[in-house]
């Protein structure tokens, strides 16, 4: 069972990008594979620059000028669980652009 998260009232659907890694495949063992997409190290400004992550499946050089600026993301989906008896969200997206102030 999912429990699925509404981003436009947790966050607002405010997201800065912080910082891009790039986001690996993992097999069974838990061994880094092959790379197939992005990880976006955001930070929330509406819960106090609280930071999360996205997965997106975009290259993680055509997102480089993405850094510092406000994004909005298409296709969102937020899923809680639970990690180390905290509740977490685990975030992806289709795509990303940057947002028009």
């Amino acid at each position: 069972m999912k429990i699925f998260v509404d981003t436009n009232k947790t966050y607002n659907n405010e997201f800065i990008v912080a910082s891009l890694h790039d986001l690996h495949e993992y097999n069974d063992d838990g061994v880094a594979g092959k790379v197939i997409g992005t990880k976006i190290d955001c930070v929330v400004p509406s819960r106090a620059y609280e930071h999360v992550n996205v997965k997106v499946p975009r290259n993680k050089d055509d997102l480089e000028k993405l850094v510092g600026k406000s994004i909005s993301l298409m296709n969102i989906e937020a899923v809680a669980y639970i990690y180390q008896h905290r509740v977490r969200v685990s975030i992806k997206a289709s795509d990303v652009i940057e947002k028009n102030k």
